[in-house]
């Protein structure tokens, strides 16, 4: 007897194809004398497979939703042409809703788009897939139990996922996982005392004024004076402080790293959530950070001068702080009254696409040690 030749689709493990599937199984199951036995044989494989399982359960399940929708839908027993009218007034987003919700629904719309040929774009899947997101996770919400005290991972309703429980403040874990925010969505950037926003907030600004958009500080007797700017799809937001008080010095003087010390520790300003420019822990960075300026060599022995008589200089001093890039830049420049020394504040915040990014939680004082692990 000749041997069966092999099938060119193998359906174990794959969603079952009905209109290609039943053609195959006809096509074996002809009645045939010499492989009678080996077609029957295929079939009974074919059909106990777990594709095969999975698509009688499925169907079952919509057949009998289809079946509820006809006797209790109002909508679902509209005519066709009523239907045909909605989906005309409807944006492709809802539309694409819509194809998922029913088969009736799906049969009429695949028709219309046979006619028009219209494709739906980037920005409409994107739309379907966060609406697919925030369905799947009210069901996980709500399957959620009241007592959360032994569960490692908390639902986060801003992120619509689950997160690590030391990513949650002890106010935010007691609370449902339809209203619970993680750190990085509940706590707030202060970008001085008088500017605080959350990660919603300047998300939301930030692409009201995209490409570049700005946020300043309002009040007149603000010594920071802070400017939030930058752009989420092509910059990371970055806060400029330009104004800590400056302070002069004689042209003829030379400036010492601790008269930079004394200058920035008077100020007493908050750099970030881990120093401040009055911390000994400042100071210390200051007394070792090198100089900068084309006209260095590499390489310069650290000594105790900042910058010599008549010259100009400049230094940077980073924060160490896990994921925290912050950085002061003090400089000696000349004015018509004299050498000035000044010291600016860079904070990157990241480019806003995940509350969760390392540098965003250091900027609101997270500890992202776990987290860059």
């Amino acid at each position: 007897m000749p041997s069966q030749p092999p099938p060119s689709h193998t359906p174990a493990g794959q969603f079952f194809n009905f209109h290609r599937s039943e053609l195959l199984r006809r096509a074996l199951c002809k009645p045939q004398k010499t492989r009678i036995f080996c077609t029957w044989r295929w079939s009974n494989l074919y059909f106990s497979s777990a594709a095969y399982t999975h698509w009688s359960k499925s169907n079952k399940c919509a057949t009998a939703l289809e079946v509820y929708n006809a006797e209790f839908s109002p909508i679902y027993q509209l005519p066709p042409e009523l239907l045909l009218m909605v989906v005309d007034l409807l944006p492709t987003a809802d539309i694409l809703s819509l194809l998922l919700s029913s088969r009736r629904f799906a049969s009429l719309i695949r028709r219309i788009r046979r006619v028009t040929k219209e494709k739906p774009t980037h920005d409409d899947k994107r739309e379907l897939k966060k609406r697919l997101e925030r369905d799947h996770y009210l069901k996980l919400a709500n399957a959620e139990p009241s007592d959360t005290g032994g569960l490692d991972e908390l639902l986060c309703s801003f992120c619509l996922k689950p997160h690590t429980r030391y990513l949650f403040d002890s106010g935010e874990v007691a609370k449902s996982a339809h209203t619970r925010q993680c750190k990085g969505a509940a706590r707030k950037f202060h970008a001085c005392q008088h500017l605080s926003v959350t990660f919603k907030e300047l998300k939301a600004h930030v692409n009201l004024w995209s490409p570049v958009g700005y946020m300043i500080c309002t009040d007149f007797n603000c010594k920071l004076e802070p400017i939030v700017s930058g752009s989420s799809s092509t910059l990371d937001i970055r806060s400029m402080s330009e104004c800590i008080p400056e302070r002069i010095f004689p042209r003829h003087n030379t400036v010492y790293r601790d008269d930079v010390r004394t200058y920035l520790k008077e100020q007493a300003q908050p750099v970030c959530p881990h120093m401040s420019t009055d911390d000994d822990a400042f100071g210390q960075l200051i007394m070792e950070a090198p100089l900068g300026g084309s006209s260095r060599p590499l390489n310069e022995p650290l000594t105790s001068v900042f910058a010599e008589p008549y010259s100009r200089a400049s230094m940077f001093v980073w924060c160490r702080a896990p994921g925290c890039s912050t950085n002061v830049q003090i400089c000696r420049s000349s004015e018509l009254f004299g050498e000035v020394v000044s010291a600016s504040i860079c904070r990157n915040l990241g480019k806003l696409e995940d509350p969760l990014d390392p540098a965003w939680l250091a900027q609101i004082g997270v500890d992202c040690s776990r987290l860059l692990e």
